[in-house]
């Protein structure tokens, strides 16, 4: 149900906590950009973002300074290539070093990643940058037919011990339409509610970890429960397979649209509705390919932390043709290598991968024992092995605090505690965070 108005600007943005909308406009109008201006575009705030960080940031000066390379040396996008790539061990260690952070901590939003590859990283964003990505992410609902007003449900991992502030998150989300569902609670039973929650509000948008909504549409199909379609299923966070987007699509009898993000620089990349790719938020992100396909990104828009350059750790191939669309914006063929099992627990339950990010960072673990990777294998049912490289080695107290938590989620599991010196990488060359040994 569509009840936005122009008055309801000011609710939606306290909501939202960015300034999204301001932003909406330009990002809708870049979107009509020609593939010269939008080059252009992409240079002008390239130039301000190098000065800036040339200016305030101590590891981006150095870093630029020892490749021999200024500024106002970058004429096009081509020669952005004379910068040294960055990896998220560099921009770890700066930011604990004190030296890449170009405005105070104390006036910026603080973040962490998700850990996808077992590996979390704490950022750092400000309302603008916030506010203009979530008007890319804005802009690319607008694709499927979404307008601001329009009903949301998305399933998705909360923070845990934090009951007060996400109380007050719900009423916030149901200002603007948006219906949160817990993606480290798919039980049978609870999935059978989403799905009924679903189907009363009819949703211009369903969104969420491919995992869950893939797991939540099986259960939905072996139960035989019948759901009204939402307007789009927006899928993030891993790789959408082929046979997953059929799934999808066949059960909730809609358009599937894939989407690419980081919590490091939000948008990257969003499926328009010809399906033939994912076209890259240009106005906000210089995306780079590289020769072994990984991806490399500059955020045009985070001056308080920049991002330049920055292997993410994903892989993906460019698309060479453009789109059928007309948008001139470079296309993904395809993203590689984004996956993340279930944990499945003896009391029914699920949970996605990143709930245990959320448990590690809510109770102080990942910055307590300097948590630099985790891993997460299911050996049985009733046993899980979790892995975790540390700085300082946790105390059995803690760990068994720990061990309390996750049955509270996956019911009376045995959870073993291993601190190995790494975690090796998969034969894709990534470190899988959840490995399931369950059929």
């Amino acid at each position: 149900m569509r009840w936005f108005h122009a008055s309801a600007t000011h609710v939606f943005e306290k909501a939202y906590g960015t300034n999204a909308l301001e932003h909406l406009k330009t990002a809708l109008m870049s979107d009509q950009l020609e593939a010269k201006e939008l080059e252009q575009l992409q240079l002008r705030k390239l130039r301000v973002l190098l000065r800036t960080a040339w200016e305030r940031s101590r590891f981006y000066h150095d870093r630029m300074r020892q490749a021999g390379v200024r500024p106002d040396e970058i004429k096009n996008l081509g020669d952005l290539q004379k910068i040294p790539t960055v990896r998220k061990s560099d921009l770890r260690l700066a930011l604990e070093q004190g030296r890449l952070l170009t405005q105070p901590k104390s006036k910026l939003v603080k973040g962490q990643t998700g850990g996808s590859t077992g590996t979390p990283f704490v950022y750092y964003h400000t309302k603008h940058d916030l506010g203009y990505s979530m008007a890319c992410l804005m802009r690319a609902w607008q694709w499927s037919g979404w307008r601001l007003g329009d009903s949301r449900i998305t399933l998705w991992g909360r923070h845990l011990n934090l009951p007060l502030i996400w109380k007050v998150k719900a009423l916030k989300d149901r200002l603007i339409g948006l219906t949160f569902l817990e993606a480290d609670r798919l039980s049978d039973a609870n999935a059978a509610r989403y799905l009924r929650v679903i189907d009363h509000v009819k949703p211009a948008i369903l969104d969420g970890y491919v995992s869950s909504l893939v797991e939540l549409s099986r259960i939905g199909r072996a139960r035989g429960i019948d759901v009204q379609s939402p307007g789009a299923v927006y899928t993030t966070s891993e790789t959408l397979l082929p046979h997953e987007r059929i799934l999808l699509s066949n059960y909730f009898r809609t358009e599937v649209f894939d989407q690419y993000g980081s919590s490091e620089v939000l948008s990257l990349a969003f499926e328009c509705p010809t399906h033939s790719g994912l076209h890259v938020a240009a106005d906000h992100v210089v995306l780079e390919v590289g020769e072994e396909d990984q991806v490399v990104v500059t955020d045009l828009d985070n001056y308080a932390m920049p991002i330049i350059r920055y292997e993410n750790g994903d892989a993906a191939q460019l698309e060479k043709e453009q789109c059928k669309c007309g948008r001139a914006s470079p296309l993904l063929r395809q993203v590689m290598g984004r996956r993340s099992e279930l944990v499945r627990g003896t009391n029914g339950n699920r949970v996605y991968g990143e709930f245990f990010t959320h448990i590690l960072s809510d109770y102080g673990w990942i910055e307590r024992y300097a948590v630099r990777q985790f891993q997460v294998v299911q050996e049985r049912i009733d046993l899980i092995r979790l892995r975790m490289v540390v700085d300082r080695k946790p105390m059995l107290e803690d760990e068994q605090v720990l061990q309390g938590i996750i049955r509270k989620f996956l019911g009376n599991l045995q959870v073993q505690f291993e601190y190995p010196r790494a975690i090796q990488k998969n034969p894709a060359g990534k470190r899988q965070a959840v490995i399931s040994h369950l059929r």
